[in-house]
């Protein structure tokens, strides 16, 4: 984070500042063992077979 911040990339100032913003909550998914990976596999499928059944007018 020290060396984006001292980079002249206005963008990735913007990047780092919402990830210490949250900091405790970024660490925790990099490090914990939970995972909603099923949960979001079976809202895309949900959502490729609801898009696919959709007819043009």
């Amino acid at each position: 984070m020290a060396a984006v911040r001292a980079d002249d990339l206005p963008s990735m100032h913007t990047f780092i500042n919402g990830l210490e913003r949250d900091l405790e909550a970024v660490i925790a998914g990099l490090t914990l063992p939970w995972n909603s990976g099923i949960v979001e596999d079976h809202v895309n499928r949900i959502k490729n077979d609801q898009a696919s059944n959709v007819r043009p007018r």
